[in-house]
């Protein structure tokens, strides 16, 4: 799997986490602008929290990721909430999204914490779909 590739996996799994996870229960109202806005900085903050443990980011680069990360929190959200959208569409763009968005993270990090980061996507390609929700079970629910 090419750099690239592992990049936008990990960016997928780190970005839409939470938004497969409320996909898969029963669809609850649409929380207010301020409500969805506060939820968007919580798991910006979680995913750089991670990030920051993972990487060892410093001050300025989180400082540098977090408007990054928000950009692409918003833009999934529009996505998943299009239904004029079929769910591969969905999924399409959303790869899109990350992809687009991927540079923009890597370019915040030092090439040790590329070579970090990549590690952390590193998976074969079938398996996928499996691993990735075994990583989002992981990745947003320790305690569970």
């Amino acid at each position: 799997m090419n750099i690239r590739k592992k990049i936008a996996t990990l960016a997928l799994i780190l970005a839409i986490t939470p938004l497969a996870i409320r996909a898969q229960g029963t669809r609850a109202p649409q929380p207010s602008p301020q409500g969805q806005s506060d939820r968007d900085d919580r798991e910006v903050n979680n995913r750089l929290e991670k990030l920051t443990k993972q990487l060892k980011l410093t001050d300025e680069q989180r400082a540098a990721i977090a408007p990054i990360m928000k950009d692409e929190v918003t833009q999934v959200r529009a996505v998943k909430e299009n239904n004029g959208l079929s769910k591969k569409a969905k999924n399409d763009q959303v790869r899109e999204v990350y992809k687009s968005m991927e540079p923009k993270i890597q370019a915040q990090m030092t090439p040790e914490q590329q070579k970090k980061f990549v590690n952390l996507v590193e998976r074969p390609q079938d398996d996928e779909d499996a691993q990735l929700q075994q990583q989002q079970k992981a990745a947003f629910h320790p305690h569970h």
